[in-house]
């Protein structure tokens, strides 16, 4: 059985609803294209076909044209469906009503606006005018206070920032001369422990030769004193024998 499908200012006509809840009931059905399909126009737009046997099965409208055509579907319907699409159709009606009430009062409150532009009001009469005014008065104060703030925040970190320049300044001169002051006790002391050092130095040497001195004429004593003892032992043994000759002499005189 062929479909017959219609635009939805042509199911607006046919049922008396606005094209508002036709969509709204349509829009459920976009991924069904046997009862939902779109009509691509030349300039890329494209408009919604709707089945007409869809829209005369759920608003129950008698069209001689269809009714050959849809009554199989139309027997299936049983109350409970005629009375939930009934209460469905009484819930559309009331929607649209308040829809198209919104519209006019939407429609009346833009117009009013728009009378109310074309009359020209003085500035002095709006009532924003002096809210603006005084809105400016008080930014204008603050923010000439934060700016006298900021100035003083300044002027008070300048003052610390130099004078911790100066406290910084003048402990790295004392930390300086008390450096210098250091090396220069340590330059003192490793000179006079370099003087210390020549004297001793000095007095090794010296003590060194004096000992050297000794020795030699220790040794020097030691031979003459061993010469003198050779000599005196000569001298004792020459006098031995000649006492000893003596002596022998003297015995064979008494012998004969």
């Amino acid at each position: 059985m062929s479909r017959q499908y219609i635009t939805v200012q042509e199911a607006s006509k046919l049922t008396g609803k606005s094209e508002i809840t036709i969509r709204r009931y349509t829009k459920k059905f976009q991924d069904d294209t046997d009862r939902l399909q779109k009509e691509f126009q030349q300039n890329g737009s494209f408009y919604y076909l709707i089945d007409k046997g869809l829209i005369l099965q759920y608003y129950n409208v008698n069209d001689s044209s269809s009714t050959n055509q849809y009554n199989s579907s139309s027997r299936v319907n049983n109350d409970d469906d005629k009375t939930s699409q009934y209460s469905k159709n009484v819930d559309d009606d009331k929607t649209d009503f308040v829809n198209q009430a919104l519209q006019k009062q939407q429609v009346d409150l833009i117009q009013q606006l728009i009378q109310k532009q074309n009359v020209k009001t003085p500035i002095f009469r709006h009532s924003t005018f002096y809210a603006v005014f005084f809105a400016l008065l008080v930014i204008i104060g603050l923010s000439t206070l934060f700016i006298i703030y900021s100035y003083k925040q300044e002027s008070e970190f300048k003052k610390q920032l130099s004078s911790q320049e100066i406290n910084y300044t003048n402990q790295m001169t004392m930390q300086k001369k008390y450096l210098e002051k250091q090396f220069d006790l340590v330059e003192n002391g490793r000179d006079e422990l370099q003087k210390q050092l020549n004297y001793k130095e000095e007095f090794y040497k010296v003590t060194l030769n004096e000992i050297k001195n000794s020795n030699r004429q220790i040794i020097s004593f030691k031979d003459e004193k061993i010469k003198d003892l050779t000599n005196q032992v000569r001298v004792l043994n020459s006098i031995k024998m000649s006492n000893k000759l003596g002596s022998e002499l003297k015995e064979s005189r008494l012998d004969k």
